[in-house]
């Protein structure tokens, strides 16, 4: 891979930019969640936990959570007794610091003249605002952001295989792959089904 800077090594130095911004923008906002639907997750993910019920209200089953994926991964804090707003501030980045990581990879795909395009594109997403804010909001925004970009980044990955006349990666374990990423987007948010469709 033509980098001057070695994958692994910008991996980290991705991840180390997303972990510092998001927590520098955490703190500058005081920590809490800016929307109510952040609090109407939390609410799913702490009874899904402690009830092991799919509900806003204990004992009145509901399906107002628009994100069961996030939903999920929000009860396993709560199982873990790990603080709710430190395990989901934690989601937030972690996936901020993939997305990071997945786009420098497209990046390399796309620009592959470039040496440098992927840990320029890595970083240029950690550091937007807009970016910050979803891995900080509470939200699967971010989460969903992420899981977009496994998608098409494993799609591109066959494309480039198939273009390139290399040996055909495995049909079935491709579509294994493609078929869990697409899933959990999906999870994530109901309309990822579109564009496992397109894809």
């Amino acid at each position: 891979m033509p980098l001057n800077v070695k994958p692994y090594a910008s991996d980290l130095i991705i991840a180390a930019l997303a972990l510092a911004l998001g927590a520098l923008y955490i703190a500058a906002a005081g920590g809490g969640f800016p929307l109510d639907d952040s609090w109407i997750h939390q609410t799913y993910g702490r009874n899904l936990a402690q009830y092991g019920e799919w509900a806003f209200t204990p004992s009145i089953p509901s399906t107002a959570s628009t994100s069961p994926l996030y939903t999920v991964l929000l009860a396993a804090g709560y199982w873990l007794r790990v603080p709710f707003q430190i395990w989901t501030h934690g989601l937030g980045i972690a996936a901020l610091a993939l997305t990071g990581i997945i786009g420098a990879r497209l990046a390399q795909q796309a620009l592959p003249e470039h040496p440098r395009a992927g840990i320029v594109c890595g970083l240029a997403l950690v550091g937007a605002w807009h970016l910050l804010w979803a891995a900080g909001a509470g939200m699967e925004t971010m989460l969903f952001g992420m899981w977009t970009l496994v998608v098409i980044w494993l799609a591109w990955r066959q494309l480039r295989a198939a273009s390139a006349s290399q040996p055909p990666r495995s049909a079935v374990g491709w579509g294994a792959g493609f078929g869990v990423g697409s899933g959990l987007m999906t999870l994530t948010r109901a309309e990822g089904v579109l564009l496992g469709g397109l894809v």
